[in-house]
């Protein structure tokens, strides 16, 4: 999987799962094999929402909100 593609399925799992729909990315790495994902997902005020993507299977494997 790509950048493009792991910043795709964590919008998808944002807006769907989490819904979410106003969100900015905040930043994206690969390391061994996860990509981490954060977004700031506050109107007013910073709230970040990360996950963390298997870059094999695509499968998010871990979903995390703070403040």
């Amino acid at each position: 999987m790509d950048i493009e593609e792991a910043v795709e399925k964590a919008t998808e799992f944002l807006e769907r799962k989490g819904q979410y729909f106003i969100h900015r990315l905040e930043s994206i790495k690969l390391d061994e094999g996860i990509w981490k994902v954060r977004f700031d997902t506050g109107i007013v005020t910073k709230e970040l929402v990360e996950l963390e993507i298997d870059d094999k299977t695509g499968r998010v494997v871990k979903y995390e909100e703070s403040g």
